[in-house]
């Protein structure tokens, strides 16, 4: 459960979006609780990391209930969205001079990417992140296009080919879309990096090595399989 994401009851039962950072130890240095197959007889304790910085101990069996409580069969946690507060554009996305095709006859249509835009997110749990065009467009279609009409990115490349139908068709997509956004960055409340950028930089954020060791041992596996050439 080490670095687990997981949302636990804090002051007053309310629930709240929390980090695993370590078995509790008592005054003598000691970890407190015995680990036991049987999870009934397990009597670990863990410290819990709260956004404001509380650090909380709570025992591995609650933990555990409430990270299987709160994902499906795969792994993965549903959210719903209270929220789109800020976005952002990054190097690789393509600039409206570069956002359209022409095939040999002349004709020009737009390109479909999504390539290079992050929206931040407010969920109904009080937590913010940071979520993907392609994945926010998909969960929450009307939102996204109302934001982005608001704040004038319509005219993006990444928006105008789908943000003026999505208005349009206002009415229709409300009554078929999903209402839940499923966090697929995480499996089970443990972050999964998409890249190894952000692999290392979970590593650097746990305070660890265990996404590096599992990369090198991955590709040492799999280095048989391969002739290296100059």
């Amino acid at each position: 459960m080490m670095d687990a994401e997981v949302m636990l009851p804090k002051d007053g039962g309310l629930y709240q979006s929390a980090r695993v950072i370590g078995r509790s130890k008592n005054p003598s240095g000691n970890y407190i609780g015995n680990y036991h197959p049987n999870p009934v007889l397990n009597t670990q304790v863990y410290d819990v990391m709260f956004p404001d910085g509380a650090v909380m101990q709570y025992s591995a069996n609650l933990i555990a209930e409430n990270i299987m409580s709160q994902v499906d069969e795969d792994g993965h946690r549903y959210q719903m969205v209270k929220n789109i507060v800020n976005h952002r554009k990054e190097n690789n996305a393509i600039e409206k001079c570069d956002g359209w095709i022409i095939s040999n006859n002349g004709t020009r249509r737009r390109k479909i990417t999504t390539k290079g835009w992050s929206f931040e997110v407010e969920w109904n749990d009080g937590t913010t992140s940071w979520v993907s065009l392609r994945d926010i467009k998909e969960s929450h279609p009307i939102e996204t296009a109302e934001y982005c009409e608001f704040n004038q990115l319509s005219d993006e490349p990444a928006m105008a080919w789908w943000v003026p139908f999505t208005l349009k068709k206002k009415k229709q997509i409300i009554s078929e879309v999903k209402s839940k956004s499923k966090k697929k960055n995480q499996k089970y409340g443990i972050s999964i990096p998409r890249s190894v950028k952000e692999a290392l930089e979970l590593d650097k954020a746990n305070g660890n090595t265990l996404w590096r060791d599992a990369i090198a041992k991955e590709m040492k596996n799999v280095r048989i399989a391969f002739d290296v050439l100059l």
